[in-house]
């Protein structure tokens, strides 16, 4: 609805089972446009030179990053406590979930921590409302989830926990926070033409909010370049090491 207009050729949709074969299409030319998101885009790169033409605007932000949070009886309250803490208890959303689970575990391999020996438990609850309840109610020491927020380390800023707990969530603590990751891109294939390109960009430019929210569940969009990605790479980086 958004690419047949824009660039005034047919476009035939086709649905994927997951990210992962979604971004491959894309990556060896089998699919010509696709919406991605940053983890299956960096996962892309390796089977072919796709580009990002702009990435969407959500909640005032191009960018979001994930969230360790716990509550007041939290042992740790930055990743410096984590040396000297017990071994505690985290909830995760799903192990595919990049704010939920891959980021924010990352975020502990690089500064050295191995969840392994930092967690007694870890529990997939298979959604962020999930997590920041069990840890509101301190089932779970810390939790995963995210924030559209690119700078305060406010409690308020908790994003992802504030459909489970509204004005709770200022009972909260974050532990600690990702860099920025950008948000979901419109990608095209290697070789994808150059005026196609253009006329995708210049129609999303000039689309309303109705349009781009239909398309992308978005409210604007905002320049995107491979280079956004580096805190995404570093992260896959993270879980080879």
């Amino acid at each position: 609805a958004f690419v047949q207009p824009a660039c005034g050729i047919v476009a035939v949709p086709k649905v994927f089972t997951d990210y992962e074969a979604l971004g491959n299409a894309v990556g060896e030319g089998k699919l010509d446009v696709a919406l991605l998101p940053p983890f299956a885009f960096v996962r892309a790169e390796g089977k072919g030179k796709i580009e990002p033409l702009f990435k969407v605007i959500r909640n005032g932000q191009p960018t979001y990053r994930a969230l360790l949070f716990g509550n007041a009886r939290t042992p740790v309250k930055s990743l410096v406590d984590f040396a000297k803490a017990r071994p505690m208890k985290v909830a995760w959303v799903d192990s595919s979930s990049a704010t939920g689970y891959l980021l924010p575990k990352a975020r502990l391999l690089g500064k050295g921590i191995n969840p392994a020996q930092a967690f007694s438990d870890q529990n997939f609850l298979n959604s962020h409302d999930a997590v920041c309840n069990a840890v509101a109610t301190e089932q779970a020491d810390l939790g995963a989830t995210f924030t559209d927020d690119p700078v305060t380390a406010k409690s308020t800023a908790i994003t992802g926990c504030k459909a489970a707990l509204g004005a709770g969530v200022s009972k909260l603590t974050i532990v600690a926070a990702s860099e920025a990751i950008p948000n979901d891109a419109l990608v095209v294939r290697p070789g994808f033409d150059a005026a196609l390109k253009a006329k995708l960009s210049e129609a999303a430019k000039k689309a309303d909010k109705k349009v781009l929210n239909d398309a992308f569940l978005a409210e604007g969009i905002t320049a995107s370049a491979a280079t956004d990605y580096a805190p995404v790479r570093a992260a896959i980086d993270s879980f080879k090491r």
